[in-house]
């Protein structure tokens, strides 16, 4: 939220993040659903609990800033992820003779 802060009255700035950072997990728990994998979710949904604790709570820029980058690494992460691979990628099962 670069510069928000001095726009927005303080008291709207913390449901203001915490519905961005709803949004931003809710997209990668939709990914999630359509490609299995619950990793980035999961991991997602710390990295924005932990940039929320970092600007509200503790009111360090390191720790939000890095926070909001583990949240658009993993938002990275979970788009790389395919819904199904293709036949010639999947592991071949084989059987006995």
């Amino acid at each position: 939220m670069l510069g928000l802060s001095v726009a927005i009255e303080p008291r709207y700035l913390l449901p203001l993040t915490a519905g961005s950072m709803v949004l931003a997990v809710g997209g990668l728990w939709l990914r999630a659903r359509r490609c299995g994998g619950y990793g980035p979710c999961v991991i997602g949904a710390l990295m924005a609990m932990s940039a929320l604790l970092g600007k509200f709570v503790l009111e360090s820029q390191p720790w939000t800033y890095t926070s909001l980058l583990g949240l658009l690494l993993t938002a990275l992460w979970s788009s790389r992820r395919r819904a199904g691979a293709p036949s010639s990628l999947r592991p071949r099962l084989r059987t006995a003779p």
